[in-house]
């Protein structure tokens, strides 16, 4: 499916092509914004239970209808996804993508619409983010 990614910063691409590969099943909407679906992408960052419904509700929802099941799957975007389930996942491999995605900001490679990874990136106020391994 890599053909079918928008351009975005190389960290956005690291961290798409680790989600795909993990089975999270991705589609480009018709304006080139790039779809997550939402049951494989829970599966995979295992959000926290007690405020999901609360995260959830934050969520933009793409039904796509999927020709060949005749089955409706619903899709959230990628900057849902940074925004209000990856900073939910307990998995240590999400985190360290927040972080990762926060440092990117902080270097300023990544656009504006992503600002809100920065707060609560770190422990606290002062903390600085560290660069990706």
């Amino acid at each position: 499916m890599r053909h079918g990614l928008t351009p975005v910063p190389e960290t956005l691409q690291v961290l798409v092509e680790t989600l795909i590969n993990s089975g999270v099943v991705c589609k480009t909407a018709a304006d080139g914004e790039l779809l997550l679906e939402l049951y494989s992408l829970l599966e995979y960052l295992e959000p926290d239970e007690h405020d999901l419904a609360a995260r959830l509700s934050q969520l933009r929802f793409v039904p796509a209808r999927t020709s060949d099941l005749g089955l409706y799957l619903v899709y959230i975007p990628l900057s849902d996804v940074l925004t209000h389930l990856l900073p939910a996942s307990p998995l240590p491999q999400a985190q360290a993508w927040r972080q990762c995605l926060a440092t990117a900001l902080f270097r300023g490679d990544l656009p504006s619409p992503y600002a809100v990874l920065v707060a609560g990136a770190g422990t606290g106020a002062a903390d600085e983010p560290q660069p990706c391994s």
